[in-house]
């Protein structure tokens, strides 16, 4: 007798201080599919991604869920050899599916019931000079309306160039640009890539340099621009050090920025945020975190000594009303632990990495890009292996308000916590799933916004796996 693949559950539904919880029906995937991950939602449904391995090079399933979660279909797609998904996006009307093989991108259109998918854009095939510690990159942009496709190459000289292609989803066209650096490809990579509702594209890229012993990473910035040339590259960061910096777009002002933590001293953590703009690359705006933000991260003798916040990396910088932005900084680590032991009379060791995701930096910046407000979340997450993939958090924001889920884990038991920030950065904190007989976990990294004022992601519950969305007023 073969067992159905899906095992439904009757819809739940709960309403929690003004917040409307969904919960949909358990599935029981029988191990072939262990991950899902949230594509987004239109007016034809929420639209989920569940794949075998995680760098989704083999089958994989799309299901559509109604608004409320309850299923509605389910289709299963097979990858050629060597094939692997880079991105799909979600439109008003149809899915769009990036993959690419060693020698080829290719670009499909699935329908919005899953029936039926076609190729709509040519393949692109890689150069033979494709510089293989380079990541293809593929964004899209606010609207929705425009994709990026990246990747870097080498010429003969040994110098790298990055291949920009840009695509028109409503209009199926495409431009090609190569953007030439004068710099070698193993010390040259690319850090983030940009495309604004204009169609305009823009990357970083980042340059090593070392001076005897000391390295350094130099950051270059291509400003948007429908023309590529060597001269359009600006050094954004000669007198500090940069870290994690990213590209992010405002759709209130339509101008772009690089926005990225700093230090003046090199390998020593990170003092603030600077960011700059498009318009004035060569005049950043730097913010310092407060000493009270210090302090509550790293500790006091930190706020009046070093000044400085060790091991934080940028994780989400979102458009708010008018103008302003939220930026999420995550202290994030990985620590070993070593056991030293005796076996069979000789002595023996063994070593384990241990994945920390701790507290976060919830910072609002103004329209002049000057903190506004700032405030700390504390969560310690350490957690072995696979187990990290249930760690760090959600975002998403509804009018004046922000939202952020992850999972407490300060037990065996766990609760889903949810805090919410008001226009002036005061909290407040919700349980949004509390502890069951079988622990369940959500997985805040796979889920996403999906409305503007709802967020849907997975969860596991023993073996079988949900989805939960929230939706607030």
């Amino acid at each position: 007798m073969k067992y159905p693949l899906y095992i439904f559950i009757l819809l739940i539904k709960l309403t929690l201080s003004g917040q409307t919880i969904y919960f949909s029906g358990r599935t029981n995937v029988n191990g072939k599919h262990n991950y899902s991950k949230v594509i987004g939602e239109n007016k034809f449904g929420i639209y989920i991604l569940k794949f075998r391995d995680y760098n989704i090079q083999k089958d994989f399933i799309i299901e559509r869920y109604s608004n409320d979660l309850n299923l509605i279909s389910s289709q299963p797609y097979k990858l050629d050899r060597k094939e692997q998904v880079l991105k799909l996006i979600l439109t008003d009307s149809s899915l769009h599916c990036i993959t690419q093989t060693t020698t080829k991108i290719s670009h499909y259109l699935i329908d919005y019931s899953l029936d039926q998918i076609q190729p709509i854009f040519k393949d692109l095939i890689y150069p033979k000079n494709k510089s293989h510690n380079s990541e293809t990159e593929v964004v899209y942009s606010q609207s929705k309306k425009f994709i990026l496709i990246t990747y870097a190459s080498t010429n003969k000289n040994n110098l790298q160039e990055f291949h920009i292609i840009s695509r028109n989803l409503l209009a199926f066209t495409q431009s090609n640009q190569t953007y030439p650096t004068q710099h070698y490809s193993k010390d040259c990579s690319l850090q983030s890539t940009l495309i604004n509702n204009l169609g305009q594209s823009s990357i970083l890229f980042k340059v090593q340099t070392r001076d005897r012993r000391d390295i350094k990473d130099n950051y270059y910035w291509v400003i948007p621009s429908h023309r590529m040339s060597q001269d359009m590259a600006y050094h954004i960061n000669p007198l500090f050090y940069l870290n994690n910096p990213t590209l992010y777009f405002h759709p209130s002002n339509g101008n772009s920025f690089v926005i990225g933590l700093y230090s003046y001293l090199q390998d020593e953590g990170s003092q603030g945020v600077s960011i700059f703009s498009q318009q004035e690359p060569d005049y950043p705006i730097s913010n310092p975190f407060s000493s009270q933000t210090i302090s509550s991260v790293q500790g006091a003798q930190a706020a009046q000594n070093t000044k400085v916040i060790q091991d934080l990396y940028i994780r989400s910088v979102m458009p708010h009303i008018q103008g302003s932005f939220v930026i999420i900084a995550e202290q994030y680590f990985i620590s070993k632990e070593i056991e030293n032991f005796y076996a069979n009379g000789l002595p023996q060791s063994n070593t384990r990495s241990i994945y920390n995701y701790n507290d976060l930096i919830v910072m609002q910046f103004d329209s002049l890009q000057n903190t506004s407000w700032s405030n700390v979340i504390h969560k310690k997450q350490s957690t072995l292996g696979p187990s990290a993939y249930y760690s760090s958090y959600l975002y998403f924001a509804s009018n004046q308000f922000n939202y952020i889920i992850f999972n407490e884990k300060h037990t065996t038991d766990n609760r889903l916590l949810l805090h919410k920030f008001n226009s002036q950065g005061t909290q407040a904190i919700q349980v949004l799933v509390e502890p069951t007989s079988d622990l369940m976990m959500g997985i805040p990294i796979e889920g996403r916004q999906t409305t503007y004022n709802s967020a849907t992601l997975p969860l596991v519950n023993g073996r079988n796996q949900n989805l939960l969305k929230v939706v607030v007023q």
